[in-house]
């Protein structure tokens, strides 16, 4: 579980997608981006998956992992919306938007 931490990861994604929550007791992206990607190395199919590893990982008491609602939430809130451009000669061209996960919230 401090693969992320020790590699720098959770440092990564906080300075890319920037805090979650206004009171510090949220989870982080970092935490959301873990529990999915550790899921999916157990073998997970879809993200209702996660609430069994959280289970299993609520064993030790310095794993905490965000449920699949939490994790279905925090990538809610990472999504952008789609912009589609239109040049002269009618090619179009689908560009996505991007803006600070801070700003969404």
């Amino acid at each position: 579980m401090e693969v992320f931490s020790k590699l720098g990861l959770n440092q990564v994604i906080a300075s890319s997608l920037g805090q979650r929550g206004s009171t510090g007791t949220a989870f982080q992206y970092s935490d959301i981006i873990s529990s999915l990607f550790y899921s999916y190395l157990c073998g997970a199919d879809c993200l209702e998956d996660i609430n069994t590893l959280v289970a299993q990982f609520s064993l030790s008491p310095k794993c905490t992992l965000p449920g699949e609602d939490t994790v279905g939430r925090g990538l809610k809130e990472l999504k952008e919306a789609n912009v589609v451009y239109t040049c002269d000669k009618s090619k179009h061209r689908r560009v996505t938007q991007s803006q600070p996960a801070s700003a969404k919230l």
